[in-house]
């Protein structure tokens, strides 16, 4: 329960459907299985449902720089996976070659 943010969770009784609880991955970690986050309730077995797995944010891998024969590739640094808002990297070719 390191990474879990629960509140209102110890105030919920067994079978009542008014239970404030609350559970969410605390700030710097997202979910990656378990239960789900949000809004849970006590069951009449007296336990809540499955917690979710939260774990640590995962930034996203910084993609290598082209390399291809006969190219010059142009801003491609620093660009991220799956940020093409971002990243204007270009590939040109280099003088006396053309593209085909």
């Amino acid at each position: 329960t390191n990474n879990l943010d629960p509140k209102g969770c110890d105030q919920c009784v067994a079978g009542e459907d008014d239970c404030p609880c609350d559970v969410q991955c605390n700030r710097g970690t997202e979910r990656y299985g378990g239960g789900s986050l949000g809004k849970r309730s006590c069951g009449e077995k007296n336990s809540f449902p499955a917690m979710p797995l939260c774990l640590p944010s995962q930034k996203p891998p910084v993609c290598e720089q082209p390399q291809v024969a006969h190219a010059r590739p142009l801003e491609c640094t620093g660009c991220v996976a799956d940020d093409m808002e971002n990243c204007k990297c270009k590939v040109e070719c280099q003088t006396g070659f053309a593209r085909m």
